[in-house]
């Protein structure tokens, strides 16, 4: 399958927009909340935001922010004050899934993030399919540090 992955633009907008939709109502993440529309297009705008599109079909997107610490962040050794890469989100639609298209996302705002002389990336990923999540992470470098846990009580 040939897609291509290009920076998004304002004219992507009603697009990523209907990718988040999708996402929300195939109900994977444990309450995630999504952009507002307003938050979606300043990431547009200013962020880092790519899509991937077939034959004039958007398969999916990434969202990612450069940060600075306003504390230091032991669990990443990140100093306040440092400058790091954060991955807000990825979606690629559940029929495009396991072609490699998640993992070239990621692997181009990588890139980007070393360009602007990162040393560090942190996402935060909730998944009702929490094993392939991390699993995927894993495969690209990411390290995982938390886990939540939740016990009902009988």
């Amino acid at each position: 399958m040939k897609f291509k992955i290009r920076r998004a633009d304002e004219k992507d907008f009603k697009s990523i927009l209907e990718l988040e939709k999708k996402w929300e109502k195939e109900g994977i993440s444990w309450g995630v909340k999504h952009p507002t529309k307003k938050d979606l297009m300043n990431h547009i705008k200013k962020d880092i935001c790519f899509v991937v599109v077939s034959d004039k079909k958007f398969l999916g997107h990434i969202i990612a922010v450069i940060k600075k610490s306003k504390n230091f962040l032991d669990y990443a050794k990140i100093k306040k004050g440092e400058r790091y890469g954060y991955i807000d989100g990825v979606f690629v639609l559940p029929e495009y899934r396991k072609l490699g298209i998640g993992k070239k996302l990621v692997e181009i705002v990588i890139e980007h993030f070393k360009k602007n002389k990162l040393k560090k990336i942190v996402l935060k990923a909730t998944s009702k399919k929490l094993k392939e999540l991390e699993s995927f992470y894993n495969k690209l470098g990411f390290e995982s540090k938390f886990v939540d846990m939740v016990r009902k009580i009988k």
